[in-house]
């Protein structure tokens, strides 16, 4: 086992080099060093996890079970929502933002038809929140922006269900668009 410690470190050392160790480092054992780094390394393991993981560190005014929502709505979800009575296919792209809480971005991507197949009439970038209760997206950007479209937000309960389902409003009542309804893929 003596092989395992720092050179300098006193465990497992007889009493004389002890005593020789603690004079070259005034004292503090010998071990400090190895102390803090493996302190450092600990803690920066700990902060990596948690990226990797994409779980929200609970500091960050989340629940477990809250933090453990936001990582579940990440992934590509699809279906379909209705404006000016038209349904058309819809695909959610969400990912995790690395700021703060349960913040969200996403990439609306929109179909002719209610089936998500050929080339997407436009797309774009929404930025919002999971709130605890309700996933909360606001427009953000056009990626690809067809003439005559506009962009719109979304407000739904927390998803449920297995598979994952949400359905929630399109643009709060201020348009002719009135739902959507996805699922995770």
């Amino acid at each position: 086992m003596d092989d395992v410690h720092a050179p300098d470190c006193p465990i497992g050392a007889d009493e004389r080099a002890r005593d020789r160790a603690n004079r070259r480092n005034r004292g503090n054992g010998g071990c400090g060093c190895l102390l803090i780094i493996l302190a450092a390394v600990v803690a920066v393991a700990g902060i990596g996890w948690n990226i990797v993981a994409g779980m929200v560190a609970p500091d960050r005014g989340l629940t477990a079970e809250q933090a453990a929502m936001v990582s579940a709505l990440a992934g590509d979800w699809q279906g379909t929502y209705v404006c000016d009575k038209t349904t058309r296919g819809l695909d959610l792209e969400i990912k995790r933002a690395l700021t703060k809480r349960g913040d969200l971005v996403a990439t609306f991507t929109f179909y002719r038809t209610k089936k998500i197949t050929g080339a997407p009439l436009g797309s774009f970038r929404l930025k919002g929140e999971y709130t605890g209760t309700h996933v909360d997206l606001r427009p953000d950007s056009w990626i690809k922006q067809p003439a005559g479209y506009r962009m719109v937000d979304l407000l739904a309960p927390a998803p449920s269900g297995k598979p994952l389902r949400m359905k929630g409003g399109v643009d709060r009542g201020r348009t002719s668009c009135s739902s959507f309804t996805i699922v995770k893929k």
